[in-house]
């Protein structure tokens, strides 16, 4: 009897597992995005703006911080929220009182992102990773940790 009990509880697939930890939950492109970036290039309104002394650092609380690495007092933490669904993807960044919709890409070390430029407006999210009118466009490159 003991025997047909064990053979039955090895043979039946346990109906419970442990709770998956919250960072293995989320999706490739959330993992991806964590960590510092160094603007590269930036447009806005259509406009070349060369890069900008900032820094994107994505946090895994759904956070980041833009660091203007020349006056580090300026410096603001927003929320973000990714919606991965292919070659250009939701991005929206979430400020008090205003949610900027967007777009981006992750290649690697690179990271491409473009949003609309007025909120107040309630413009469309873009539909094109492009620098044009009416939205910014900027690219990142990832930051390497010392040593590394």
């Amino acid at each position: 009897m003991l025997r047909g009990v064990i053979l039955l509880l090895l043979a039946t697939p346990l109906g419970f597992a442990a709770p998956v930890p919250k960072e293995l939950k989320r999706n490739d492109d959330e993992r991806a995005i964590l960590g510092t970036w160094q603007m590269v290039k930036q447009y806005r309104d259509g406009v070349d703006a060369g890069p900008q002394p900032l820094l994107w650092r994505f946090k895994v609380d759904g956070t980041a911080m833009i660091v203007n690495t020349d006056d580090r007092t300026a410096n603001l933490e927003v929320a973000y929220k990714l919606d991965p669904a292919g070659k250009s993807s939701g991005f929206d960044w979430i400020w008090p009182g205003s949610t900027y919709l967007g777009l981006y890409r992750l290649d690697g070390d690179k990271l491409t992102v473009v949003f609309a430029c007025r909120d107040k407006d309630r413009q469309p999210r873009p539909t094109e990773l492009k620098a044009v009118v009416g939205v910014y466009y900027s690219e990142f490159r990832r930051v390497k940790p010392e040593g590394k």
